[in-house]
């Protein structure tokens, strides 16, 4: 437990950085319709070649580093979008920022500016995705002496010196249940396609 909150006060004093980038992406007119917060949790790794290293992964749930607990926190807000063309029908933009712990236990994180669908909303569940540009990066994995880089991320000294990068197209797929008026719980699935799906529990608060 006590390992877990040390986890999250590295990841709060780290958010300096990301709370600017999520600033970047807000709203022209600098409101939000919604705000959400979610604890990220659990990473399943898809693909073997995502456990090479499996047996050195931390806080792993299975001995092959298959499913392992990401601590992290992402932060969001959604802009309702006040005209909907009917063969688009995007509902709403979102700005994201989030940061974790990876399977190596290094600081992680992506920022991702996406519209919005709705698939279905029915009574107090529905359901909705969204995909935009997205900017994913980790400390560098170059430091462990048993990683063999593939050439999947960049990095450079001019840009997130001591991080590996990569901006990619990506999204997720939220199911949430309204337990009033205002206030949501949220189940998220983050797939990072074809290496690993993540999973995130929340809250939305609508104004």
């Amino acid at each position: 437990m006590l390992n877990t909150i040390k986890i999250f006060k590295k990841i709060i004093a780290k958010w300096k950085v990301l709370f600017l980038l999520l600033l970047c992406g807000q709203p022209i007119n600098g409101t939000a319709d919604a705000i959400g917060v979610e604890i990220i949790t659990l990473t399943s790794h898809v693909s073997d070649n995502a456990i090479q290293l499996g047996e050195d992964y931390h806080r792993k749930l299975t001995d092959n580093g298959r499913h392992i607990l990401t601590p992290g926190i992402e932060l969001y807000y959604d802009y309702q979008i006040p005209y909907r063309p009917a063969y688009v029908y995007i509902d709403s933009l979102r700005a994201v920022a989030a940061g974790y712990y990876d399977s190596m236990n290094h600081f992680s994180g992506y920022v991702a500016y996406m519209p919005r669908w709705i698939i279905f909303n029915i009574k107090k569940i529905s359901l909705n995705f969204g995909v935009g540009p997205t900017l994913i990066f980790r400390e560098s994995w170059n430091t462990i002496p048993q990683y063999r880089d593939d050439g999947y991320y960049q990095e450079s000294e001019d840009f997130l010196p001591g991080y590996q990068y990569k901006f990619i197209l990506a999204g997720d797929v939220n199911f949430h249940y309204e337990i009033n008026h205002r206030l949501e719980a949220v189940w998220s699935i983050i797939p990072g396609l074809p290496y690993v799906i993540t999973h995130a529990f929340g809250i939305r608060w609508r104004f």
